[in-house]
């Protein structure tokens, strides 16, 4: 394992940030244009928590009511000194695709799974897809309703699920594609 990257290594330092008093609508406006996993809340210079895309797919939410600090989420902790298997291990375990980087209590980077898997891709070489994939995953049918897609990654815990017809692939929809073709316009 001493081969492993360090989260240091593989982190950005540049990073969505908002105040912990902003508006959601605010974090709305930053997922869609500027697509980022998630968005870090400070209050003043203090990490309060995140905020995904995901937090957008809640009912009865205001946006323009609700402030960033009251959906934000407190996720594990990930140093710049730990190793990719424990960011891997954490990513999963709390279904993120990102994690904000702490030291002395400041936020100073943040750690996507493509970054996890492009400092692993050495270890990786050689390995099949068959050896990795989803079997049976969870599909959705083309004549089903958005309500239920959103459901189904809610309830399962995807933010992707394959779309059929006949027992035929006919395409992908993801939680990005919720939000950014139904949920924002």
């Amino acid at each position: 394992m001493s081969e492993l990257s360090l989260v240091r290594d593989a982190m950005s330092t540049s990073f969505a940030v908002m105040d912990a008093e902003e508006p959601l609508t605010r974090a709305k406006g930053i997922f869609e244009t500027k697509h980022p996993p998630l968005i870090v809340i400070l209050e003043g210079e203090k990490f309060v928590g995140i905020v995904t895309e995901r937090v957008l797919l809640k009912p009865r939410i205001n946006p323009s009511a609700v402030k960033v600090a009251s959906v934000a989420v407190v996720p594990p902790r990930l140093s710049p000194d730990d190793n990719m298997c424990k960011a891997a291990r954490l990513m999963i375990e709390n279904n993120l695709k990102a994690l904000p980087v702490i030291q002395d209590e400041r936020v100073v980077g943040l750690l996507t799974v493509k970054d996890v898997v492009s400092s692993c891709s050495k270890f990786l070489k050689g390995t099949k897809v068959r050896d990795v994939m989803t079997r049976d995953p969870v599909v959705i049918s083309v004549d089903d309703t958005i309500g239920r897609a959103i459901s189904l990654m809610r309830d399962v815990g995807v933010s992707r699920l394959p779309v059929v017809e006949n027992n035929e692939l006919r395409g992908i929809i993801t939680l990005h594609d919720l939000i950014t073709r139904i949920i924002l316009p």
